[in-house]
């Protein structure tokens, strides 16, 4: 698999983003997350994406409870207007909210437990398809 099917793969998957995100806080995020027991796999490959002339964003997708987060920092020039537009044209179109349709999917480090409670309530949902499904074969099974 190439690295652009890998982000485009990476990219689909994901759940919520958290921005901006300088490579410190997200250390700090993946300490704090890791001493609360929960898993945390690094990606270990950055997308570097050019928005407009001479600014980009860095995008390392990171996967926690097996859900895929995106991380997203700027370069020194970094206009957050335009940063948005690209992230909803390349991220929110495609991700659903959560808390019950009501909050967006994105955040930025101070706020993480915003995305601590989208991955719960992703992994909830996953957990109760599962336990309906299994219901479901043992009832066709009797």
């Amino acid at each position: 698999m190439t690295d652009e099917e890998w982000f485009k793969e990476q990219k689909a998957k994901t759940i919520f983003v958290v921005w901006p995100c300088s490579a410190y806080e997200e250390l700090c995020l993946y300490q704090h997350v890791t001493q609360q027991g929960r898993s945390y796999e690094q990606g270990g490959v950055v997308q570097t994406v050019e928005y407009s002339h001479s600014m980009y964003a860095n995008i390392s997708y990171e996967t926690i409870d097996d859900r895929v987060v995106a991380f997203v920092s700027g370069s020194a020039r970094f206009d957050y207007e335009k940063m948005e537009h690209f992230l909803e044209k390349e991220f929110f179109a495609h991700i659903p909210k959560y808390d019950c349709g009501t909050r967006s999917p994105f955040t930025n480090p101070m706020n993480f437990h915003h995305c601590l409670a989208a991955i719960d309530e992703t992994n909830s949902k996953s957990l109760a398809d599962r336990w309906l499904l299994d219901d479901a074969i043992a009832e066709f099974d009797e």
